[in-house]
């Protein structure tokens, strides 16, 4: 699972350096990099799919096995999801500006 999320957040950097080589020359304002990153936003998703599948995988497995209770469980795939796709945002982010710098 770590290993898949450590890829996963190298997919989002990379693809934020080749967004950014793209256009070298606009600021790294904040602004650009958010319609950057909107723009990105498809690619994020679709580097984080391997992973949220196995942690969603997970998570079935605690809720047949009666760890957890169902709101429980719809509770942690919300929260990974969420702090997923931030911390892939993150990522895309810093490969944008560390374009700018290559």
């Amino acid at each position: 699972m770590g290993e898949g999320m450590g890829m996963s957040m190298r997919a989002s950097f990379m693809l934020g350096v080749e967004y950014g080589i793209r256009d070298k020359s606009s600021p790294r304002s904040m602004d650009y990099v958010t319609k950057m990153a909107e723009q990105a936003l498809p690619q994020l998703k679709a580097s984080l799919e391997p992973v949220t599948v196995a942690a969603i995988a997970n998570l079935g497995l605690l809720a047949k096995s009666s760890q957890l209770s169902r709101q429980d469980i719809t509770s942690l795939a919300e929260e990974f999801g969420r702090v997923s796709l931030a911390s892939a945002t993150k990522c895309f982010r810093v490969g944008l500006e560390y374009a700018s710098r290559i």
